[in-house]
């Protein structure tokens, strides 16, 4: 394999100084990026038309590795990422070292992919992140300036070779100006479809449990914003700008998936920007967030708690990042709904009642009426627009209401299981609940009465 590389990387140089002698004359002023681009398409197309390129692309371990992959594909998008077309001399020992090094890690039957998730956050605005991010072991919450970000994705060789997957300039201007949610994580391998993009939705919802477990992190605290009255529907965090990232030099990229940015620069000059979207700040300090992330990851690597990232985070997560436009308005009071009934069970026959007194117990321990009386007022609305009511006949306030007691609800069960782990007591769903019922009666079975004594609101 190191002798095929070493001739289609001679192949390389050849036709990089062919087509430079052509083309050089005409690299001028503005101009020239265009050229530069031409130029290197134009050596691109020399090669994977040459003997050499064929050559490499048939050899029995290629075609092994790359089972799964079109091998002339991977073969081109191989040397694309790896940068030769830009190297005056591809053929340098190092070089030819490091792409050994790099066919060896892809080549690799059980091999697993690196990816990064950056995903923008235009609802959370902290300039304090710029100098001090906050960093939880695999994942990061920071900001980047256009340049940073340049370098990142890689927009030079996506802009020369993958242009449908580039960034314009202009965006990356306005997208320093975000809070970045940066998940490191790692996949299978191979061909990557992304039918949200192709239907031209974007969702949230559907990513990996380490993206999710930070999402639902975040959504769980405490946020509130002075731009909405609460004669107003409850907005929704606004869906920002996804870029996935693979260390896969066999495939293409994907095609960023540009949302809505936080400021829309109105000035360049002044530097003036204005709000596009509704700002949001956190009561609680965003610094405890690794800790918050590692508790919800080592519930759900129990099984007895893991209800809480199968089943509950999913819903809230889709309902706190579904805005509130007419379409969704249900959609998104209904997905908040639904996220405290997975916490808290379905109830049986007098499910409005045990729900609402479950609920009580779990949000307010000091006066479980009102949280029960609003719960009872959300589940009123619930009942009425599953079976057919409009959403003229809801109250917006009852939007808030279902976004803050969804939250509570969760943030309050994930510090009652780990405060029971801390314990050595593994709490599931159903004994939960029996637990919350306990309480809500003021009294509880005899082979309860341990599991009562260690509930935070109660003196052991």
């Amino acid at each position: 394999m190191r002798d095929a590389l070493i001739a289609l990387l001679q192949r390389v140089k050849i036709e990089r100084q062919y087509v430079s002698n052509r083309l050089a004359r005409v690299l001028r002023d503005e101009r020239e990026l265009t050229f530069r681009t031409d130029l290197l398409n134009t050596i691109c197309t020399r090669v994977e038309r040459s003997p050499e390129f064929q050559e490499f692309a048939n050899l029995k371990r290629w075609r092994e590795g790359t089972k799964g992959y079109f091998p002339e594909i991977a073969l081109s998008n191989f040397l694309k990422w790896s940068g030769a077309y830009y190297k005056e001399d591809p053929t340098e020992e190092s070089f030819i070292q490091h792409l050994m090094e790099q066919f060896e890690k892809h080549l690799q039957p059980d091999r697993r992919i690196k990816v990064r998730y950056l995903i923008s956050l235009p609802w959370l605005d902290d300039p304090s992140l710029r100098k001090d991010p906050i960093q939880g072991g695999w994942f990061q919450l920071r900001m980047y300036s256009a340049s940073e970000l340049q370098d990142i994705v890689q927009n030079d060789i996506r802009r020369t070779f993958f242009p449908s997957t580039a960034i314009d300039e202009d965006i990356l201007e306005r997208l320093e100006l975000e809070t970045w949610l940066v998940v490191e994580t790692d996949e299978d391998p191979g061909i990557q479809i992304d039918w949200r993009w192709i239907d031209g939705t974007i969702s949230l919802t559907d990513l990996p449990d380490r993206v999710q477990d930070v999402l639902g992190a975040l959504v769980i605290y405490d946020w509130w914003t002075e731009l909405f009255e609460r004669c107003y529907w409850w907005p929704g965090f606004p869906q920002g700008t996804r870029i996935v990232l693979r260390d896969d030099w066999l495939i293409s990229p994907r095609r960023p998936l540009i949302g809505k940015f936080a400021y829309d620069i109105v000035d360049k000059e002044q530097g003036l920007v204005s709000p596009e979207t509704v700002p949001f700040q956190c009561s609680g300090d965003l610094r405890t967030l690794p800790e918050v992330v590692r508790t919800i990851e080592s519930l759900g690597e129990c099984e007895g708690t893991a209800f809480i990232r199968r089943t509950v985070l999913p819903f809230l997560v889709r309902a706190a990042l579904t805005e509130a436009s007419p379409a969704s308005k249900r959609d998104q009071f209904l997905a908040h709904v639904t996220a405290i009934e997975a916490l808290v069970g379905s109830g049986g026959l007098d499910a409005r009642n045990r729900l609402a007194k479950r609920v009580g117990v779990l949000v307010s321990p000091d006066n479980q009426r009102e949280g029960a009386e609003r719960f009872g007022r959300i589940w009123q609305t619930r009942n009425k627009l599953v079976h057919g009511a409009t959403l003229d006949t809801v109250d917006p306030e009852l939007s808030w209401e279902a976004r803050e007691l969804a939250a509570l609800a969760v943030r309050r069960t994930i510090d009652i299981l780990q405060s029971y782990r801390e314990h050595g007591v593994v709490l599931n769903r159903e004994e939960f609940c029996g637990l919350l019922d306990a309480l809500a009666l003021g009294r509880g079975p005899k082979d309860l009465t341990r599991l009562l004594e260690l509930w935070p609101d109660t003196d052991a």
